[in-house]
């Protein structure tokens, strides 16, 4: 707990120090308007901000498996859906291996018995 308190506090206690490193020194001739160090300062900042957003996001399992996501194949997938009048569609899917005809409309969704048997026709009255 004193862990997840900390971390956004680091970033906070860095503003609130008066370092002499923000300090401006105008009026000088040598003086471009930006002072190196203040630009190496805000670097600094901005890479411990960017270090402490990625572990909060990581320890609050927001993490990001690229790999898996990748890897992993659907098992769903919708192959065609054709609108009709009435407000019907039919819609061609595929589950593993299997293609399923699903009619819809505003009553429900009912499986299509086709010729290959790929429906069943258990809801038909």
């Amino acid at each position: 707990m004193i862990r997840r308190l900390a971390l956004p506090a680091i970033p906070a206690a860095l503003l609130l120090l008066p370092l002499p490193l923000f300090a401006q020194g105008l009026g000088r001739p040598d003086d471009d308007g930006v002072s190196v160090w203040r630009v190496l300062a805000a670097l600094i900042f901005c890479i411990l901000l960017a270090v402490a957003a990625a572990l909060i996001l990581r320890s609050r399992g927001h993490g990001f498996p690229l790999g898996q996501a990748v890897a992993r194949r659907r098992r769903l997938r919708l192959i065609e859906a054709v609108r009709l009048p009435n407000q019907t569609s039919l819609c061609l899917v595929a589950v593993d291996d299997r293609e399923l005809l699903l009619s819809t409309s505003a009553a429900g969704v009912h499986l299509v018995p086709t010729r290959d048997g790929g429906g069943d026709g258990a809801d038909r009255p």
